[in-house]
C-alpha cells in the first residue's frame, strides 16, 4: 500500500511538472528523434540539492522505462525456429523486459535554481545513436561470419576439414545472441525495410555456415593403402584397426584417390627378434616394422614420412608375437595420422 501511495505521489509530481518551465535547450530532446521524460518540481522539503535532483532523476527513469515497456508490449520479440533445416522468423508478443537494456543508452541532465528552489531533470535516449549501436553489432557479426567462412574454405582447400568445422561452429552461437538486435531496432523506430534487409543478411550468413557444417559432417576423407606381412602371410587386421581408430574422430575412407583429402600409405612387416625360456616356458619376441607416408590429396604434397617399430611377445610363437606387436603399431600409426591431419 505504501508503495502505491508513493507511486501516486510521484505520478502527481510528474503531472504537475509538465506545466513548469524546463530549460529551453532541452526542447531538442522532446522531438521525434528521442525517447524522453522530463520531471520538474519545487524543493518544498528543503532537501539537499543532490538528493532532490536524484529524486527527480529516479522518477524520470521510472517513467521512461514505463514508456519503453509500453512500446515493447506493442511490438514483438524475435524468435528463431528450425523448420525443415531452414531458419524461420516468428514474432511473439512479449511483455517482460529488463530495464537494464532499456536504459543502457539513457543520458541524464539536471538543473536547479537555488533562488526559486525549482529543479528539473531529464532522461532521454537518442534513438538514432541507439539504432546505430545495434546496426554496428550486426555488421560486426556479419564481418565475423564472412571471415569464418573464408578461413573455413581455406582450411578445406588445404585438407584441414576438422579445423574448418571448428571455426564455423565457433561463430554459429553468435547468431542466437544477435536476435534481440532486430527487436530493439523495431522498438526504437528503425525503418522496417532496413530491419528486413539486416535480418535477411544475417539469415543468409547463418544458413551458409550451417550448410557448410553439414557438408563437413562426415569429416576428413582418407584414401588408405595399408599392407602388413606377418612372416609371409597378409595381415589385414592392421588396416582395419587403423580405420576403426580414425573413424571415431569423424574420418571417412574412400576408394577414390581423387576425392580424398589425405592419401596415406602404410607398409608393415614382421621381424623375429629372440626368445627366452624360463621354468620350461618359452617366450617369443617379434617386431613389426612399418613405414608411413602422408600426402595432401589436393596438392600431392608429402607432409609426413617416417618409419616406426613395435615389439610384441607371446608364448605361442613368433607369429602371435608379431600380431601382438600389430596392436601397438595400429595405435601409434593412428596417433601419427591424427596429429598430422589435425595439427
Amino acid at each position: 500500500m505504501k508503495k502505491r501511495i508513493l507511486l501516486l505521489l510521484l505520478t502527481g509530481i510528474s503531472m504537475v511538472s509538465v506545466a513548469q518551465q524546463y530549460p529551453s535547450d532541452w526542447d531538442q530532446y522532446t522531438t521525434d528523434g528521442y525517447l524522453y521524460n522530463i520531471q520538474s518540481d519545487r524543493n518544498t522539503l528543503n532537501l539537499p540539492e543532490s538528493e532532490f535532483k536524484d529524486q527527480l532523476l529516479d522518477l524520470a527513469r521510472t517513467n521512461l522505462a514505463q514508456q519503453i515497456r509500453m512500446r515493447v508490449q506493442d511490438s514483438a520479440k524475435l524468435r528463431k525456429e528450425s523448420i525443415d533445416g531452414r531458419s524461420h522468423i516468428a514474432y511473439m508478443s512479449e511483455t517482460r523486459f529488463s530495464t537494464d537494456l532499456e536504459l543502457q543508452f539513457a543520458t541524464t541532465k539536471t538543473v536547479f535554481d537555488p533562488v526559486t528552489a525549482e529543479g528539473h531533470a531529464i532522461v532521454y535516449i537518442d534513438k538514432e545513436k541507439a539504432c546505430q549501436y545495434y546496426r554496428n553489432n550486426t555488421e560486426v557479426l556479419l564481418g565475423h561470419a564472412e571471415n569464418a567462412l573464408t578461413l573455413a574454405r581455406n582450411y578445406i582447400d588445404t585438407g584441414f576439414k576438422n579445423r574448418a568445422r571448428a571455426e564455423l561452429e565457433k561463430i554459429l552461437p553468435q547468431f542466437e545472441s544477435i536476435a534481440p538486435t532486430f527487436f530493439w531496432l523495431g522498438v526504437l523506430g528503425a525503418p522496417q525495410n532496413e530491419i528486413s534487409m539486416l535480418l535477411t543478411r544475417c539469415n543468409e550468413a547463418e544458413q551458409s555456415i550451417k550448410k557448410l557444417i553439414a557438408e563437413l559432417t562426415y569429416g576428413t576423407s582418407i584414401y588408405l593403402v595399408c599392407s602388413a606381412d606377418v612372416f609371409g602371410s597378409s595381415y589385414n587386421a592392421l588396416r582395419n584397426e587403423v580405420i576403426g581408430r580414425l573413424s571415431t574422430d569423424g574420418c571417412n575412407f574412400t576408394d577414390d584417390m581423387t576425392q580424398a583429402d589425405w592419401i596415406i600409405h602404410i607398409e608393415a612387416s614382421a621381424r623375429e627378434y629372440n626368445h627366452m625360456t624360463m621354468h620350461s616356458q618359452t617366450l617369443f619376441f617379434a617386431y613389426m616394422d612399418a613405414s608411413i607416408s602422408i600426402e595432401k590429396g589436393s596438392s600431392s604434397q608429402r607432409i609426413y614420412e617416417n618409419s616406426i617399430s613395435t615389439k610384441g611377445a607371446h608364448t605361442l610363437g613368433y607369429n602371435n608375437a608379431a600380431r601382438k606387436a600389430c596392436k601397438d603399431l595400429s595405435s601409434q600409426l593412428s596417433d601419427i595420422i591424427r596429429k598430422t591431419i589435425n595439427p
